[in-house]
């Protein structure tokens, strides 16, 4: 990625693919799917700051139920949010639900791979 856009356009270019991705997808999967943001927030012991996350999640009208995760990982992601992150992701591959990870960062730390 940019490093341009790895700093100080992060936020904007992570809310605005949310946004663009959601609403192509929205016209693809529309009516037996819908595709929403959420958000998370975490509450960072040492800092005391809160760690917003959003993420693009597709749910099944029929059955309500969870899908599909799309994450756009962040730098914060491999900084004072990975343990967090790692959790969450956890969690949804506990619920059987597939996860997208768009990994678009040049440096870092890089995300542990799931097994298939």
């Amino acid at each position: 990625m940019d490093p341009f856009l790895e700093g100080q356009k992060r936020r904007d270019f992570h809310t605005s693919a949310l946004y663009v991705t959601r609403r192509r997808l929205t016209e693809v999967l529309k009516p037996r799917y819908s595709v929403d943001i959420e958000q998370s927030v975490y509450l960072q012991q040492e800092s005391g700051d809160d760690l917003r996350q959003r993420r693009l999640e597709i749910h099944d009208h029929e059955t309500r139920g969870l899908v599909t995760v799309i994450e756009i990982l962040s730098p914060t992601n491999r900084g004072r949010g990975y343990h967090d992150y790692l959790a969450k992701r956890d969690e949804d591959l506990a619920q059987a639900v597939h996860l997208v990870e768009w990994d678009l960062l040049r440096g870092g730390r890089r995300l542990l791979a799931v097994e298939p």
